[in-house]
């Protein structure tokens, strides 16, 4: 025994193993796994991986509870609108705001300035949705360049509603205050629903002549508006004699401010009657006694109106010398035809105006709820598939490995005939003949499950190889310990660390293969109520150039995921490396 210190100091290792040595006798030796969680904490790459993966995981799990739209919602008028936070457009932050930036002619000037003039004329609590946030023309005024916000874009849109959904519609303006219904132009059957005015050159005779063939006018579009001296918009509203026609009882635009009050004789053109050598038409009485007229339009019925002037109808009234007024909704076969401002109908329909964090893409599906549920289909698809695969292979690489000899031979003959078909061809076979009954998930299960185990297997077998003869399990076989107790008790808890780190790495396998499917469309996921990373990013290869919101949060999130599995595989694997352990001081 030494006593003597200077002779002790020459005693003393040098080096890092020798400190390490020197720490095994006086300190207290760390348990396996809380020692590979110690050295995984201090890998930062990991550790940060750890964190993203977390968020994501979060994202996936709570973003769909939190969404106002499901996966099934679909709106055909928000298509591809850019991503916008609400408070960014109401303060007119120039960032992430769901503004658009585009360029035409006086045409396309007119229409985005009509919507902005006629919403001016709303009265209540109608707040204007101007879609023109800023312009600038060319020097020969033929062009001009428009920051347009995508939410107030559409404008007007055409809706036919059932007598229910009329009467609704009314009771909500009349509680809220907001003007919903705006009134129907004379050509609506030819013309966009935002061309309320008239138009310029032929236009206007096209249209009246392919709205009374019920036929939609394609070259509207290119036709600008009529405007009187002062730049004022000439409107082109449908009259009628009664302020209440088709029942519309609600709100109505003011017109007190403009050169275009109502109220003003309208006129009706003859129509091909036994009496249509006649310049004006007298109302007359219906076999039941009901006063009507005739009226030119694409029906051709005959119109009542209890509240009108029935002694001065009986003496003779002619049309001209009826006063009109603007007509708010127009009797057809489904019920009524109105015009709408699609912005405040959306808030009618949902109880909310609409919001979309990430936009919308070429289906007016949300992205951020694509994306969560999309996202929340590859975590449990790939953890679900991992775990399925690390019980299988783990069971037949540890059966093969440890006994060896034929036992080995006959089941690595097995797995190598499995292995040898194309997990592709097996994702396809499973997909054409199970796909519609089972559905796209089921199938990918299988599909996954069915080859997914072998790289498991192969690397249990060889870490069982490595340890199935150190003298630990020899001791062991010796003690009389049976089989299953040495390959639980002795030999699995010296391979789990690379069966740990192969699981967390066949994560990313697993959701990389199934975008891969999906990006392909061997499997298709629109048929279901799922949908899928790979889905969204196969419908946003095609935008890239046009809207790049589409392919790039789903091209993101995916190469986080990717990326972050990996790093913590690696963390993993050296966490759980034998050679690195330490102990506890």
């Amino acid at each position: 025994m030494i006593t003597d210190e200077k002779t002790e100091k020459k005693f003393r290792f040098a080096g890092e193993g020798a400190r390490r040595s020197e720490q095994a006798f006086k300190g207290k030796s760390a348990g396996y796994f809380k020692d590979a969680f110690k050295r995984f904490g201090k890998n930062k790459g990991a550790l940060v991986a750890l964190v993203v993966i977390g968020i994501q995981l979060l994202f996936a799990l709570l973003a769909p509870l939190f969404s106002s739209y499901t996966v099934d919602f679909r709106d055909p008028y928000y298509l591809k609108i850019t991503p916008s936070l609400s408070f960014n457009r109401e303060h007119g932050i120039p960032f992430w705001n769901g503004e658009i930036t585009t360029e035409g002619g006086r045409a396309k000037f007119d229409l985005y300035d009509g919507i902005a003039r006629e919403q001016a004329l709303a009265g209540g609590k109608t707040k204007p949705r101007a879609p023109l946030k800023s312009y600038s023309a060319s020097k020969d005024g033929k062009s001009y360049s428009m920051k347009l916000d995508g939410y107030y874009e559409v404008g007007y849109i055409y809706k036919d509603l059932t007598q229910e959904e009329y009467d609704a519609l009314k009771a909500y303006q009349n509680k809220t205050g907001i003007q919903i219904v705006y009134p129907l132009q004379n050509n609506y059957q030819a013309v966009n629903a935002n061309q309320w005015y008239v138009l310029s050159g032929e236009h206007q005779e096209i249209a009246e002549k392919l709205h009374k063939d019920k036929a939609r006018y394609a070259g509207a579009n290119k036709a600008e508006a009529v405007r009187d001296g002062e730049g004022n918009i000439r409107p082109d509203y449908k009259l009628h004699f009664s302020q209440n026609a088709f029942g519309y009882d609600s709100l109505k635009l003011d017109f007190s401010s403009t050169p275009f009050p109502e109220g003003q004789p309208m006129y009706a053109a003859p129509v091909k009657t036994a009496e249509s050598s006649e310049k004006s038409y007298k109302l007359q009485k219906d076999g039941e006694g009901r006063l009507y007229y005739w009226y030119n339009d694409e029906t051709g019925y005959a119109y009542r109106d209890e509240e009108y002037n029935w002694q001065k109808a009986e003496e003779g009234v002619s049309f001209s010398d009826v006063p009109g007024y603007y007509v708010y909704a127009f009797e057809n076969q489904s019920g009524y035809r109105v015009r709408v401002c699609y912005y405040e109908y959306f808030k009618f329909l949902h109880g909310e105006y609409p919001s979309f964090l990430f936009g919308t893409n070429q289906y007016g599906q949300d992205i951020f709820t694509c994306l969560a549920v999309g996202a929340r289909l590859s975590f449990l698809l790939a953890i679900g598939v991992s775990f399925v695969n690390l019980l299988i292979g783990a069971a037949y690489g540890a059966v093969a490995g440890y006994y060896g000899g034929k036992t080995d031979i006959v089941l690595q003959r097995i797995a190598e005939i499995i292995s040898a078909v194309p997990f592709i061809v097996v994702a396809t076979l499973f997909q054409l003949h199970i796909g519609n009954s089972a559905g796209p998930v089921v199938t990918l299960l299988f599909a996954f499950v069915l080859t997914g185990w072998i790289p498991t297997a192969t690397r249990v077998r060889m870490q069982f190889y490595r340890y199935k003869n150190r003298e630990y399990v020899l001791a062991a076989r010796s003690l009389g310990a049976r089989d299953k107790r040495i390959i639980v008790k002795h030999i699995f808890p010296s391979a789990i660390g690379g069966i740990i780190t192969g699981a967390a790495l066949s994560v990313p396998s697993v959701i990389f293969s199934e975008s891969m499917l999906s990006y392909l469309g061997i499997v298709n996921f629109e048929t279901s109520r799922f949908t899928s990373i790979g889905g969204m990013l196969a419908q946003g290869q095609s935008l890239i150039a046009s809207s790049p919101h589409v392919i790039f949060f789903p091209a993101l999130f995916i190469a986080l995921l990717l990326i972050g599995f990996n790093l913590i595989g690696n963390g993993l694997r050296d966490a759980f490396n034998p050679a690195l352990r330490g102990v506890e001081e």
